[in-house]
């Protein structure tokens, strides 16, 4: 927001960067909100006479403010963010006392200070190869260019802003047939426009953000963290708090297994603080004197609910354990990732997408993963044939053709499905 007038400061550029609008599709639009309005009677024509900064205006109207609905607010349109950038500048130099705003339009109803634009409305699903307006208008259905007036493709937001012939046309076209709604193979979607200009409600600044109040205060997150792991994670055998010389006035500094350390203990060059830079802080937590080679690190507002044990976050085997957002998909149909470079040539995998299973389908140490005819089957290239009992290099089976290495492995193998196998460790489900 920018105040106009004699005394006003002129924002520096720096401090207009940091504003971010954080609602869904929230893009910054050729307009200019005025507050409060220019008089009733003030036409397109006569802009350029009260304000010479705004002769490159196409359109302009009122509309009432959300949350004063009694009084108005001046909307003016521009044909280009380059029109609207000069004229803000010019804004800014003449001598006002409205309040100017940038125009933002989003699809994020659920906010707040919103006002729905009738002929306007957003567009989304289409192809991510579309990036460039012309190209995007050429391939509109027929049943929705109709409708459009003008089109404008904001391709890093992944949406178009639709100008529409009229204010029933977004009723109209939501009615269309899913069908009639598609650019190659594409389902669209057609969203409602909503106009705002106050982004207090609704921005940040990253450089408030690192010295909010939210990232001092105490609501006695690390007390319930505490309490979590003393309840679900009893096997800790020690605890070391981490601040800046910070204590809280609950902490019983005489409970053996709860440690503090202070950044000054861990910081080799004490010239870098203070810090409250978590990459920072987290680069020294090796530092800390008697801590254990394998460690858990928290926040103070991560807590645990539900029991957890040393083998959720580590096994000697495979070492530090990562969970994925979502599964890791297969290679190629049919190979689970556990069976790459397991020690057996399965020919699902044998492909350049699974890396030749990993190397198991090369040279001759592989082995087959099943069997056919009576039990054996020649290995890969010169390699042993099949042998149940002891197996290949001394690998064991708990049945005829399961071997262990192959339970617990999330794939459903049948010659593991039986009670000698746990059912495959439960990878046949139930």
């Amino acid at each position: 927001r920018e105040i106009l007038g004699k005394n006003a400061t002129e924002p520096t550029k720096k401090s207009e960067k940091q504003l971010e609008c954080l609602l869904t599709h929230c893009i910054k639009v050729p307009m200019l909100v005025l507050d409060p309005a220019l008089p009733a009677n003030v036409t397109l024509k006569d802009l350029p006479s009260l304000h010479p900064a705004l002769q490159a205006a196409n359109n302009m109207f009122f509309v009432a403010k959300p949350k004063n609905p009694s009084t108005n607010v001046t909307v003016i349109v521009f044909d280009s963010p380059k029109d609207v950038e000069a004229a803000h500048s010019g804004m800014l130099k003449d001598n006002s006392k409205q309040i100017v705003w940038r125009g933002y339009l989003t699809t994020d109803k659920e906010v707040p200070g919103l006002v729905l634009m009738q002929d306007l409305a957003f567009l989304s699903g289409f192809p991510a190869t579309f990036k460039e307006t012309n190209q995007l208008r050429t391939k509109l259905p027929e049943s929705l260019a109709s409708k459009v007036k003008l089109l404008q493709l904001y391709s890093e937001a992944s949406v178009a802003l639709l100008q529409l012939n009229n204010p029933k046309g977004f009723q109209e076209l939501s009615k269309q047939a899913k069908k009639n709604m598609t650019i190659d193979g594409k389902e669209l979607t057609l969203n409602p426009a909503y106009l705002l200009w106050d982004l207090s409600s609704v921005s940040q600044s990253k450089q408030d953000e690192d010295v909010s109040a939210s990232r001092f205060e105490d609501n006695e997150e690390l007390r319930y963290s505490l309490r979590s792991i003393e309840r679900h994670a009893p096997w800790v055998r020690h605890i070391f708090i981490v601040t800046n010389g910070q204590i809280p006035s609950w902490l019983n500094l005489d409970n053996p297994r709860i440690t503090i350390v202070t950044h000054q203990e861990i910081f080799q060059n004490v010239s870098h603080l203070p810090t409250f830079s978590s990459p920072a802080i987290e680069s020294h937590i090796h530092r800390i004197s008697g801590l254990s080679q394998k460690f858990i690190y928290l926040n103070d507002d991560v807590m645990f609910g539900k029991d957890v044990w040393p083998d959720d976050f580590y096994s000697h085997s495979k070492g530090q354990k990562v969970y994925l957002t979502w599964p890791v998909p297969n290679c190629a149909e049919g190979c689970p990732g556990s069976w790459i470079k397991d020690g057996y040539c399965d020919k699902a995998c044998n492909n350049s997408a699974c890396d030749w299973d990993g190397g198991d389908c090369t040279g001759n140490s592989g082995g087959n993963r099943y069997v056919a005819g009576g039990g054996a089957v020649g290995g890969i290239g010169n390699g042993p044939p099949w042998q149940f009992g002891a197996g290949i290099s001394g690998v064991s089976y708990c049945n005829q053709g399961c071997a262990n290495s192959w339970l617990a492995d999330k794939f459903c193998d049948q010659a593991c499905n039986v009670l000698s196998c746990g059912f495959d460790a439960g990878d046949c489900g139930q």
